[in-house]
């Protein structure tokens, strides 16, 4: 834990318009969730931190009535940063940053891996679900809950499998991956923030899975199939559908679109 304290004392990166200094760790042996903790928190320290803990006993996902149960060896991760209100309407693009660096942090790891992003934001690895994410806002922070599979997964049924690094040969503490993934953030941040989000939509785009190729669209229960070409600055996906060009906010990739 000596490396957290010494990153985060002497981490002073600066860009035009925000300071990433002074992080305040929380590093716990057992919460309910990482989130939950971090709400409570920020009642009493309204500042950027991080919360990090050991085990899990109710995580949360973005489905609300389901409780994530979260056993030690993996990520659980909150990581709560001020957002200037100029950058409120970008909001929900913070999902795509956490995808992103996870994304990268991975292949820093192993370059040859294959790891892609289903729009909007669940990494694949080896075409499983390694990680989940869950953004919330409270006051002007956000609240970037990651949970990464370092050594282990639940056995559920779901439309991809997850899998764990371990599992997928990839050996990594899961302190050292909190520490690579929180500066893979930091530095996702700053470009975000320094162009209206705009680098990272290209950031993004060569990780998207079936990019450039047929998916199919499940929107207000019709079926939309087109060509993946691209995701709007508001991280709406692009789908070039019947001679023309229409963009999806929020709508459901079809499984079969990657078997």
């Amino acid at each position: 834990m000596g490396f957290f304290i010494a990153f985060f004392t002497f981490l002073f990166y600066y860009c035009s318009m925000l300071k990433f200094n002074d992080f305040q760790l929380f590093h716990l042996d057992k919460v309910d969730s990482t989130n939950k903790v971090a709400i409570e928190k920020l009642n009493e320290y309204p500042h950027n931190f991080i919360v990090i803990a050991d085990e899990q006993t109710s995580g949360k996902t973005t489905k609300s009535n389901i409780e994530w149960k979260s056993p030690i060896g993996n990520l659980y991760f909150s990581f709560v940063i001020k957002i200037p209100s100029q950058f409120n309407k970008f909001f929900q693009l913070i999902s795509f940053i956490s995808s992103l660096s996870i994304v990268e942090v991975i292949k820093a790891i192993d370059t040859n891996v294959d790891i892609k992003i289903k729009w909007p934001n669940d990494v694949l690895l080896n075409m499983k679900k390694i990680s989940g994410i869950l953004i919330e806002k409270y006051m002007d922070f956000a609240i970037i809950g990651i949970g990464v599979n370092i050594k282990s997964f639940p056995i559920i049924n779901a439309k991809f499998p997850p899998t764990s690094l371990f599992d997928e040969n990839i050996h990594i503490d899961k302190d050292e991956f909190a520490f690579l993934l929180a500066n893979r953030l930091i530095e996702n941040l700053n470009i975000a923030f320094d162009d209206n989000f705009t680098s990272i939509t290209k950031q993004i785009l060569p990780f998207m899975y079936k990019i450039n190729q047929n998916v199919s669209l499940l929107f207000n229960n019709k079926i939309y199939s087109g060509i993946f070409i691209g995701i709007e600055n508001n991280g709406a996906i692009k789908l070039k559908y019947n001679d023309t060009i229409q963009s999806f906010l929020s709508a459901d990739l079809l499984k079969d679109n990657f078997i």
